[in-house]
C-alpha cells in the first residue's frame, strides 16, 4: 500500500485575481508580489488546515480490502 504525504490546495494566481477562497500576498525573493490562493479556506478564515483529500494506492491479493 502507498500513501501520499499530504496534498497542496494553493495555488499561485495574478496578483489582481478574484477567487472564491482565501488570498494572501508574498514578497518573491526577487522584491515581487505574489499572490497565492487557499482553495479550501474561507475569507478571513484559519489557513491551518486546508482539508484536502490524499488518496491512497494498493496492489497484490488483498487489494480489494483497502479503499481511499
Amino acid at each position: 500500500m502507498v500513501a501520499a504525504d499530504h496534498e497542496h490546495t494553493s495555488q499561485i494566481i495574478a496578483n489582481d485575481a478574484k477567487t472564491p477562497g482565501q488570498t494572501a500576498t508574498l514578497i518573491a525573493n526577487e522584491g515581487a508580489n505574489m499572490a497565492l490562493s487557499y482553495g479550501t479556506a474561507l475569507p478571513g478564515s484559519s489557513m491551518e488546515h486546508t482539508g484536502t483529500q490524499v488518496r491512497i494506492a494498493a496492489s497484490g491479493r488483498r487489494r480489494r480490502t483497502s479503499s481511499g
